[in-house]
């Protein structure tokens, strides 16, 4: 392997992080990501572990593709065709959610019916914030109203209700 060494200068915390995630791609895919072969789950494996090292670490590309006897176009190529297969590969985009999600370790998958209650529960607090926005208003309309004072004493504030007789 021609970077067999490399991660011998990142921190150790850094090399904790990587070998926990892949060792979690790994079980939770069943393909070792190390392996130099162009099948399709091994890449997919992999295009999971570019994405999650680019969001949670700020290692550069050299370094990704480095931690997999990479190069670092190996890796752009990954991460320019991840929203692709994200949003057109169910299979890919479960399997990503749910590496991501133990990664980061929120435990539970986000599923659709979830996902929808909250968005629920959620419009239900937008409607009762909107609510207090427009009494706040009104409260705000009627203390400027209240709050006006002529600036000369003599001056008389008429509503427009009010006639003027001369």
């Amino acid at each position: 392997m021609k970077y067999k060494n490399f991660l011998l200068n990142t921190t150790q915390r850094n090399r904790e992080n990587i070998q926990h995630l892949k060792t979690l791609i790994e079980k939770q895919t069943g393909k070792d990501i190390t392996i130099n072969t162009r099948h399709r789950e091994i890449v997919f494996a992999r295009k999971i572990y570019y994405k999650i090292l680019t969001l949670t670490t700020k290692m550069s590309y050299k370094a990704m593709g480095g931690t997999l006897g990479q190069t670092h176009a190996t890796v752009i190529h990954s991460l320019n065709n991840f929203d692709w297969d994200y949003d057109h590969n169910p299979a890919f985009k479960e399997a990503y959610d749910r590496v991501y999600n133990l990664y980061t370790k929120k435990g539970t998958v986000a599923t659709v019916e979830t996902m929808v209650y909250e968005n629920r529960v959620l419009e239900g607090k937008i409607v009762e914030l909107k609510g207090q926005i427009d009494e706040l208003r009104n409260e705000l309309k009627e203390t400027r109203r209240n709050n006006i004072r002529p600036r000369n004493q003599q001056a008389t504030i008429y509503n427009a209700s009010e006639t003027v007789i001369p």
